[in-house]
């Protein structure tokens, strides 16, 4: 975010509680997301090892996870509607296909991407390399 600046210093004041208040939600979500997401990590590992092959995640389960974290009350209750309308949504993007049972392609790069993705991703990942 831009600060901007003016005689009596209030814009940016203003400018800059509110550039806090995004960084704390930002970070209130991506660990709220990481809570939430570690189940279904731990329901693909439970099934890798009874089934003896890896599950593919689908767009479903993102969809899940990030409609948990939005829909969690505290959540909601330590940041402002506005703040939180905020966010890009994968509910909202173009990312998400017809077929919300298709496999999610890990590897795709867009400028955009819901953060639920983005932190989930290097969930996979993480785990990926420690197994």
């Amino acid at each position: 975010m831009t600060l901007r600046t003016s005689e009596t210093g209030d814009a940016d004041e203003m400018d800059l509680a509110t550039e806090r208040a995004l960084q704390r939600a930002g970070q209130d979500l991506q660990q709220l997301i990481v809570r939430i997401a570690r189940r279904y990590v731990d329901r693909h590992k439970a099934t890798r090892r009874s089934h003896g092959h890896e599950v593919a995640w689908c767009w479903k389960e993102l969809l899940e996870i990030e409609d948990q974290t939005f829909g969690d009350l505290g959540f909601q209750g330590r940041h402002p509607p506005e703040l939180l309308a905020s966010f890009y949504r994968l509910r909202d993007s173009r990312l998400l296909p017809a077929d919300l049972d298709a496999p999610v392609d890990w590897d795709r790069d867009d400028d955009e991407m819901p953060a639920v993705v983005l932190v989930v991703r290097g969930l996979v990942q993480a785990e990926a390399m420690i197994d």
